[in-house]
């Protein structure tokens, strides 16, 4: 998992990167806000606000009562059926 996330280290500022790795819980809460840094452009700023309003967790949250998982940008998407 962590060389899928080796590219998007690259497209972000070390200030972004040092914020995501010491501020977020689990690799997929990592890709997320790589990725979403890097899909809306965020600055420096804007990934702290929305890091310390729990984005991410409150996604995930709405995500699981809806039956879906979090894309890395954010979107929902179906859960495969079992």
């Amino acid at each position: 998992m962590l060389l899928k996330l080796s590219p998007l280290v690259t497209e972000l500022s070390w200030s972004h990167n040092l914020m995501i790795v010491h501020q977020t819980d689990s690799v997929e809460e990592n890709e997320f806000y790589l990725k979403t840094c890097i899909t809306e452009r965020w600055s420096r700023r804007e990934l702290e606000r929305q890091i310390n309003a729990s984005l991410y967790e409150r996604l995930e949250a709405f995500a699981e009562g809806q039956g879906q998982n979090i894309l890395h940008n954010g979107r929902c998407i179906d859960l495969p059926n079992p």
